[in-house]
């Protein structure tokens, strides 16, 4: 019987404070050595990712934050409302652009532009379905020259309830300007669709990175690893 997974919080990805804490090392050590100049941040929710990195990594550039859920975006633009170097955009991101249905539950979090399966209804079940909304998404692609991306370093930070390979699918050719990502992979799929844990990292592999960093996000109640933060950095 897998019940509520264990594991609290948002800013680092759901990590505890020691793993968050060695996380954010990491980070800072990524962005100097690769003169990062802004963090795109995929599946923003209400600016966790962001204040992490403002008050944990210590990160004062540009952030560029996606969230196209409706409440989590009124946040979101609240919390970069006072910050100068952080705009948020009400837009999902994938490997086409269109109309999509998001999928909500009770845990805000976990909304999902993957319908969730009887994994994730069983693991998660403290966080019942509550609806569905339609958003608008577009790709990395279609967005890069529009935000000024092409004169920008980046970092990309995915994190989109089993929807992230579709967000790194759809940079295209922009992937190869990406310079380090972290991505949010499922040992423990909860979504229909969503690939295997070894699939996303091999694939990134496979376009010219190499693994940096692996942190356990949450465990189910027997203690099977269910999601990892992976961060990878551009190789040579």
């Amino acid at each position: 019987m897998l019940a509520a997974v264990s594991g609290a919080g948002d800013s680092g990805g759901g990590l505890d404070r020691a793993a968050e804490d060695t996380l954010g090392r990491l980070l800072a050590r990524v962005f100097a050595a690769r003169a990062v100049t802004a963090v795109v941040d995929v599946g923003a929710h209400d600016g966790g990712y962001g204040r992490f990195l403002r008050e944990s990594v210590g990160w004062t550039g540009r952030i560029v934050s996606f969230e196209p859920q409706a409440a989590a975006f009124e946040r979101l633009a609240a919390a970069a409302a006072s910050d100068p170097a952080w705009e948020a955009h009400r837009l999902g991101l994938g490997a086409r652009a269109g109309r999509e249905t998001l999928s909500l539950h009770a845990g805000s979090t976990l909304a999902s532009l993957h319908p969730m399966n009887a994994a994730g209804d069983e693991i998660l079940e403290g966080s019942p379905p509550r609806g569905s909304e339609e958003v608008q998404v577009s790709t990395l692609r279609r967005e890069w020259r529009r935000l000024g991306l092409v004169d920008e370093t980046v970092f990309l930070k995915t994190d989109t309830q089993g929807f992230d390979l579709e967000v790194l699918r759809g940079a295209g050719p922009r992937l190869r300007e990406v310079v380090g990502l972290q991505a949010e992979v499922a040992v423990l799929p909860l979504y229909e669709g969503a690939p295997a844990w070894r699939d996303v990292i091999a694939w990134i592999e496979r376009r010219g990175f190499a693994v940096s960093g692996l942190y356990i996000v949450n465990r189910a109640a027997d203690l099977r690893a269910v999601e990892f933060d992976f961060v990878a950095v551009r190789a040579g």
